[in-house]
């Protein structure tokens, strides 16, 4: 989980969440908007973003609730409803399935994870690494797009 944080209370909570301060630079949403405008009503505001790995394509990312469920039981008490647990269980066994039967994701995916590690543990400067042609050709084929066309 990736997010921010405008005020003093929120930096707590986001810091307290454990996710990632969000370096993004680029288009935005309404929503960012109302969040960079709230200050201006003595609002604080917190946004989190729930990433999904670049192999996995779902129509519902149970996975990615229930982590954002437990974040925001952390912080604001709401429950989280255990069946969101369930079909998270159920998604990540699926997911873990199809790797095992995708002899190129699964040839891949130690390359997607050693990039993941160092995008979280990246040090001042470090500059990180692009994968290699195939393996993003492979991502785009496992996405069924055209590689270079989002």
């Amino acid at each position: 989980i990736n997010g921010g944080a405008i005020g003093k209370e929120a930096m707590l909570d986001l810091k307290r969440s454990e996710a990632r301060q969000s370096h993004y630079e680029g288009p935005t949403s309404i929503a960012t908007l109302i969040t960079q405008q709230a200050p201006e009503f003595g609002m604080e505001t917190i946004w989190l973003i729930v990433s999904l790995p670049q192999y996995v394509v779902l129509e519902e990312d149970y996975i990615g609730k229930l982590r954002l469920m437990e974040v925001l039981n952390l912080l604001y008490h709401i429950p989280i409803d255990r069946r969101d647990y369930e079909r998270a269980v159920e998604q990540r066994g699926m997911i873990n399935q199809k790797v095992e039967k995708t002899t190129e994701l699964k040839g891949i995916l130690p390359q997607l994870e050693a990039l993941y590690e160092v995008r979280i543990n990246k040090g001042q400067g470090e500059r990180r690494p692009d994968l290699s042609p195939e393996a993003e050709e492979i991502l785009w084929k496992i996405v069924g797009k055209e590689p270079g066309k989002a």
